[in-house]
């Protein structure tokens, strides 16, 4: 074959070539496939909704109880449209014109509206207008026929908020619960009662319950769950703390130890309120310092911290003190508590005593130090011998006595501040 020949077949070859590749781009390969598609996943919340009612007693109602040992062994008999507790403003209790002797009691319902179970307690928060010492109550259960559950027994007034914070219900999704409060005032109450009162503000709480099994087969993931706005221990105190708002109300049901075991979120001791403008309420109980030193004592440092109706100790006798308001906590009010190990202000700071009993253990009862300022309106102050009820380090600190009971019949101060006395 000649070179002219073999140039005009490569040509051709290569035009042929390029028009197969041309053709092919337009082309498209079938490959095996296959697809499953799975639609309406999601992840939905289950809800806690708990919803309550009470209903007083009606001769003509139909919810009817017996209660052994009440009311003669008569059947109670509840009206058939209760107060729903979620809408209503009226108190559950608003009796008046009582004397010795005389009774009264009252069906409270809750209910679970929602999906999940939960644990459910009653609390009072109790205002005693000198009449509470006249009066006894109980608490029974009662299932939705009308059967008791337990023994009644007749329980001084001044244990309801102790025993109803003993108390907590669990309470599946869409089930309810049935409580009977039964109430009287003493046949032996005498004249010194006439005229008194007692108030008790009722709140029911709910928390999650560890029932729901997660995906790994635990029912122990919420196990920890606590109510809204109540703290048994330190670290239900510590959370709820962290997470307060302004106006805020922290009610400790329980005593436990204090213990400095970290900080909050800005640094500050674990043991101290660092929360401004909160109202922690003791309810009766006691904090004991486990050490005593100053990371372990109670503290308050933050403005407008409000400690009421409660109990402090230290379980040492040679720590320090009890109490510190520090880092510049401004307008503290420490009101009907008793402190046994005595209280500093220090750092900047303002407190005000109300009702306040303090037992100085090893130094005083209140000891002031750097710019701070104390206010004493009433209470009781027992100084540790030989030293004086107040102590001011400082040139700039300054307290001021209003009211009050010293031992040694007047008020003792020691140091380099100011010191008012108002008492005549």
């Amino acid at each position: 074959m000649d070179k002219n020949t073999t140039k005009k077949s490569l040509k051709a070859s290569a035009l042929s070539l390029v028009l197969c590749i041309a053709m092919l781009i337009g082309t498209t390969f079938a490959w095996f496939t296959d697809s499953i598609t799975n639609s309406g996943n999601k992840i939905q919340a289950g809800s806690l909704d708990i919803g309550a009612a009470s209903y007083d007693v009606d001769a003509a109602g139909d919810k009817t109880v017996t209660i052994p040992g009440v009311n003669g062994g008569k059947e109670f008999k509840f009206e058939a449209a209760g107060s729903d507790l979620e809408t209503s403003k009226d108190p559950i209790i608003n009796d008046t014109l009582w004397e010795p002797g005389k009774t009264n009691a009252k069906l409270l319902e809750v209910k679970n509206k929602g999906s999940l179970a939960a644990k459910v307690k009653l609390d009072f928060n109790v205002k005693d207008g000198g009449l509470q010492d006249a009066l006894w109550f109980d608490f029974v259960m009662v299932d939705n026929s009308g059967n008791v559950q337990g023994t009644f027994q007749k329980r001084p007034m001044r244990q309801l908020q102790q025993v109803a914070n003993g108390v907590e219900v669990e309470l599946e999704a869409k089930n309810n619960v049935r409580f009977v409060l039964v109430y009287g005032m003493n046949e032996d109450a005498g004249n010194e009662y006439q005229g008194k009162t007692f108030t008790a503000d009722v709140t029911i709480n709910a928390a999650q319950l560890n029932k729901e099994a997660d995906g790994f087969g635990s029912p122990d993931y919420d196990k920890d769950a606590q109510y809204d706005g109540y703290a048994s221990n330190q670290k239900e105190l510590k959370t709820l703390l962290a997470n307060a708002k302004p106006g805020d109300t922290i009610a400790v049901t329980d005593s436990f130890t204090l213990e400095h075991k970290g900080t909050h979120p800005d640094g500050t001791y674990d043991t101290y309120l660092v929360a401004e403008d909160v109202t922690v309420d003791l309810r009766g109980n006691t904090i004991t310092m486990a050490k005593g030193g100053q990371r372990d004592a109670l503290g308050l440092a933050a403005n407008g911290i409000h400690l009421k109706g409660g109990t402090l100790n230290i379980a040492n006798a040679k720590t320090t003190y009890a109490l510190f308001v520090t880092a510049g906590a401004k307008n503290v009010v420490i009101e009907d508590m008793t402190i046994n190990g005595g209280m500093q202000v220090i750092g900047n700071s303002s407190a005000t005593l109300k009702n306040v009993t303090i037992n100085a253990t090893n130094y005083y009862d209140v000891y002031l130090e750097y710019k701070s300022e104390v206010t004493i309106e009433s209470g009781i102050f027992n100084n540790k011998d030989g030293k004086p009820h107040f102590y001011t380090a400082t040139p700039s600190d300054k307290i001021t006595v209003n009211g009050g009971t010293f031992k040694g019949g007047s008020p003792a101060h020691g140091g380099n501040g100011t010191f008012i006395n108002n008492i005549k």
